[in-house]
Protein backbone atom coordinates (compact mmCIF):
# COMPACT_ATOMS: atom_id res chain seq x y z
CA UNK A 1 0.00 0.00 0.00
CA UNK A 2 1.81 3.31 -1.12
CA UNK A 3 1.98 6.30 1.22
CA UNK A 4 -0.35 9.01 0.34
CA UNK A 5 2.16 12.31 -1.04
CA UNK A 6 2.00 15.24 0.84
CA UNK A 7 -0.67 17.24 -1.32
CA UNK A 8 -3.08 14.69 -0.47
CA UNK A 9 -2.90 13.89 3.44
CA UNK A 10 -5.19 16.79 4.22
CA UNK A 11 -7.86 14.19 2.87
CA UNK A 12 -6.95 11.38 4.84
CA UNK A 13 -9.26 10.45 7.34
CA UNK A 14 -8.23 11.32 11.18
CA UNK A 15 -11.04 10.77 12.96
CA UNK A 16 -12.28 6.82 12.59
CA UNK A 17 -15.84 7.24 14.36
CA UNK A 18 -17.88 4.06 14.41
CA UNK A 19 -15.51 2.13 12.92
CA UNK A 20 -14.48 -1.17 15.19
CA UNK A 21 -10.62 -2.51 14.78
CA UNK A 22 -9.58 -6.04 15.71
CA UNK A 23 -5.57 -5.69 16.25
CA UNK A 24 -4.04 -9.78 16.44
CA UNK A 25 -0.65 -9.44 17.56
CA UNK A 26 1.40 -11.77 20.32
CA UNK A 27 3.54 -8.96 21.23
CA UNK A 28 1.60 -7.21 24.13
CA UNK A 29 3.42 -3.67 23.02
CA UNK A 30 2.26 -3.67 19.52
CA UNK A 31 -1.08 -4.25 20.42
CA UNK A 32 -0.80 -1.31 23.19
CA UNK A 33 0.47 1.07 20.77
CA UNK A 34 -1.80 0.73 17.70
CA UNK A 35 -5.08 0.32 20.31
CA UNK A 36 -3.82 3.71 21.94
CA UNK A 37 -3.50 5.31 18.65
CA UNK A 38 -6.69 4.12 17.29
CA UNK A 39 -8.56 5.02 20.39
CA UNK A 40 -7.40 8.55 20.21
CA UNK A 41 -8.92 8.68 16.36
CA UNK A 42 -12.24 7.45 18.45
CA UNK A 43 -12.10 3.54 16.79
CA UNK A 44 -13.75 1.06 18.78
CA UNK A 45 -11.05 -1.76 19.43
CA UNK A 46 -10.99 -5.16 20.17
CA UNK A 47 -7.90 -6.90 20.64
CA UNK A 48 -6.62 -10.80 20.27
CA UNK A 49 -3.06 -12.38 21.08
CA UNK A 50 -3.10 -15.09 19.14
CA UNK A 51 -5.63 -16.49 16.46
CA UNK A 52 -7.13 -19.04 18.75
CA UNK A 53 -8.25 -15.69 20.28
CA UNK A 54 -9.30 -14.01 17.18
CA UNK A 55 -11.34 -16.62 15.57
CA UNK A 56 -12.99 -17.31 19.21
CA UNK A 57 -14.22 -13.64 19.44
CA UNK A 58 -15.28 -14.16 15.60
CA UNK A 59 -17.46 -17.31 17.06
CA UNK A 60 -19.13 -15.21 19.36
CA UNK A 61 -20.67 -12.95 17.22
CA UNK A 62 -17.85 -9.91 16.96
CA UNK A 63 -17.51 -8.49 13.30
CA UNK A 64 -14.99 -5.87 13.16
CA UNK A 65 -15.16 -3.48 10.21
CA UNK A 66 -10.93 -3.94 10.03
CA UNK A 67 -8.97 -7.44 11.26
CA UNK A 68 -5.55 -5.76 11.54
CA UNK A 69 -3.91 -9.49 12.28
CA UNK A 70 -0.06 -10.22 12.27
CA UNK A 71 1.80 -12.49 10.29
CA UNK A 72 3.99 -14.24 12.43
CA UNK A 73 2.45 -15.89 15.46
CA UNK A 74 3.32 -18.80 17.42
CA UNK A 75 0.83 -21.59 17.02
CA UNK A 76 -1.75 -20.60 14.96
CA UNK A 77 -0.03 -18.09 12.54
CA UNK A 78 -1.66 -15.34 10.30
CA UNK A 79 -1.21 -17.65 7.32
CA UNK A 80 -3.73 -20.41 8.71
CA UNK A 81 -6.04 -17.46 10.87
CA UNK A 82 -6.57 -15.79 7.76
CA UNK A 83 -7.48 -18.93 5.78
CA UNK A 84 -10.02 -20.03 8.76
CA UNK A 85 -11.40 -16.70 8.90
CA UNK A 86 -12.05 -16.62 4.82
CA UNK A 87 -13.81 -20.27 5.60
CA UNK A 88 -16.17 -18.56 7.67
CA UNK A 89 -16.54 -15.26 7.59
CA UNK A 90 -15.93 -14.41 3.64
CA UNK A 91 -17.25 -10.86 4.07
CA UNK A 92 -14.35 -9.35 6.71
CA UNK A 93 -11.49 -7.25 5.94
CA UNK A 94 -8.16 -8.85 7.04
CA UNK A 95 -4.96 -6.91 6.29
CA UNK A 96 -1.85 -7.91 7.25
CA UNK A 97 0.03 -6.16 9.90
CA UNK A 98 3.50 -7.02 9.96
CA UNK A 99 7.24 -5.56 10.92
CA UNK A 100 8.80 -7.47 7.62
CA UNK A 101 9.50 -4.80 4.60
CA UNK A 102 7.01 -6.06 1.94
CA UNK A 103 7.81 -5.43 -1.68
CA UNK A 104 4.72 -5.37 -4.45
CA UNK A 105 5.37 -8.90 -5.42
CA UNK A 106 5.29 -10.36 -1.58
CA UNK A 107 1.86 -8.18 -1.11
CA UNK A 108 0.71 -9.91 -4.29
CA UNK A 109 1.29 -13.23 -2.21
CA UNK A 110 -0.20 -12.24 0.58
CA UNK A 111 -3.50 -11.53 -1.23
CA UNK A 112 -3.74 -14.75 -3.04
CA UNK A 113 -3.30 -16.15 0.55
CA UNK A 114 -6.17 -14.77 1.75
CA UNK A 115 -5.35 -11.00 2.88
CA UNK A 116 -7.33 -7.98 1.66
CA UNK A 117 -4.39 -5.39 1.89
CA UNK A 118 -1.09 -5.18 3.77
CA UNK A 119 0.03 -2.33 6.56
CA UNK A 120 3.19 -2.37 7.52
CA UNK A 121 3.48 -1.39 11.21
CA UNK A 122 4.49 2.51 11.74
CA UNK A 123 3.87 4.08 15.16
CA UNK A 124 4.59 7.56 13.98
CA UNK A 125 1.53 9.15 13.75
CA UNK A 126 0.57 10.68 10.19
CA UNK A 127 2.20 7.58 8.79
CA UNK A 128 -0.11 5.01 11.15
CA UNK A 129 -3.14 7.16 10.31
CA UNK A 130 -2.79 7.75 6.87
CA UNK A 131 -2.15 3.45 6.31
CA UNK A 132 -5.70 3.02 8.06
CA UNK A 133 -7.65 5.82 6.24
CA UNK A 134 -6.25 3.91 3.03
CA UNK A 135 -7.47 0.59 4.53
CA UNK A 136 -10.91 1.69 4.80
CA UNK A 137 -10.71 3.55 1.53
CA UNK A 138 -9.64 0.38 -0.02
CA UNK A 139 -12.68 -1.38 2.08
CA UNK A 140 -15.26 1.21 0.33
CA UNK A 141 -14.29 1.07 -2.99
CA UNK A 142 -15.14 -2.57 -2.95
CA UNK A 143 -18.22 -2.44 -0.64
Amino acid sequence: MQTPSTSSVSAIRTDFSGKHILIADDEPINMMIAGKMLVAKNAAISKAANGHELLQQLSLGLRPDLILLDINMPGLDGYMTVRRIKEHYPELIVFAFTAFFIDDEMEQELIEKGFSGVMQKSYKPEIFYDKISLAFDTISRFS
